[in-house]
């Protein structure tokens, strides 16, 4: 899935000029790579973001008590 989405959708996104590419360009570059680097910032805050998340769930609470 990583591969079909790099390929077909974040290089191509990448190698167009518009306003968020020209953003992004700033800090990812610009070129062959870019796209993948785009993927791989998007997937990692996507994850961090639901991993903080799912820390609310009760069966969490266990860490926060006194024993």
């Amino acid at each position: 899935m990583g591969g079909i989405l790099a390929d077909y959708v974040f290089e191509p996104f990448m190698a167009r000029s518009s306003t968020v590419q020209q953003a992004l360009s700033v800090f990812f570059g610009s070129g062959n790579g870019a796209g993948i680097a785009v993927m791989f910032f998007v997937m990692g805050s996507l994850g961090a973001v639901i991993s903080l998340t799912r820390l609310r769930k009760p069966i969490y609470d266990i860490l926060d008590k006194d024993e």
